[in-house]
């Protein structure tokens, strides 16, 4: 197995990082390129990325995705550097308009998918080249909980979205060195068609592995099924359609 696979098979996420440890500007800038270089549709470019490096901004990233039950990602203020992904037309729109024609394609549900995508595509290609450089990443989705407040605090301009973060640092002693284990392959990998075949069995032996791995974090009775009910038992960030529309981008 060569070293590419080895670190992304071993990645996890890390929320402890070296205090006063900044990252070389020389690695950082690998890290982005590898993000700009990455696949995306049409060759569109229709993500941007903005690097926090400012303490004042970190921390009121903490306050703006603090969750409900008080638990604030405190982590996000103590990395060296806090990456906000956004997805973005704008830049579309300029290179249109010199053309003297109109964006149009931005006014369709399509917009966000493709966005998402490529975001998404991004963040993993740089999650895994931070790691083959010793630093740790995490993700953080929860800048979608007030997207006017990051729209307003990063100055975002129409045709752009701010969709998702990533807290990047080197891991420091206290972080956690276990990989989160997964479903079996059989409920990931579909051969032709989708077929989830005895998915009950594979859900139990996962919510058993799953009780056994948050019991080494001191949490007791604790099963995947039970913890994702937390998420998809509600709505999660309902605005974000409407401020999506807002920013001068479409759902049709």
């Amino acid at each position: 197995m060569n070293t590419s696979i080895e670190t992304m098979l071993s990645r996890r996420s890390v929320r402890s990082f070296e205090l006063n440890k900044t990252i070389p500007e020389e690695v950082l800038n690998t890290i982005l390129k590898v993000g700009q270089q990455s696949p995306n549709s049409a060759n569109g470019q229709q993500y941007s990325v903005i690097v926090v490096d400012n303490q004042n901004i970190k921390d009121q990233l903490v306050e703006i995705t603090a969750p409900s039950s008080g638990n604030k990602m405190t982590y996000i203020s103590k990395a060296p550097i806090f990456l906000l992904f956004v997805i973005d037309y704008n830049k579309i729109e300029k290179a249109i308009a010199m053309e003297g024609q109109e964006m149009i394609a931005s006014e369709n549900l399509e917009s966000l998918l493709v966005g998402s995508v490529d975001v998404g595509i991004s963040i993993s290609a740089m999650s895994a080249a931070a790691e083959s450089l010793g630093l740790g990443t995490v993700v953080v989705g929860a800048i979608r909980k007030d997207t006017t407040k990051i729209i307003d605090l990063f100055k975002l301009p129409k045709y752009t979205f701010p969709i998702a973060g990533m807290a990047i640092g080197y891991p420091s002693e206290k972080a956690s060195t276990q990989i989160t284990p997964r479903l079996s392959m059989e409920t990931f990998a579909h051969r032709n068609v989708y077929k989830l075949d005895n998915f009950e069995k594979h859900l139990a032996d996962y919510n058993q592995t799953m009780k056994e791995f948050y019991a080494t974090r001191g949490i007791q009775d604790l099963t995947w099924s039970k913890f994702i009910c937390k998420y998809y038992t509600k709505e999660l960030y309902t605005d974000i359609a409407e401020v999506y529309q807002k920013q001068g981008l479409g759902l049709k």
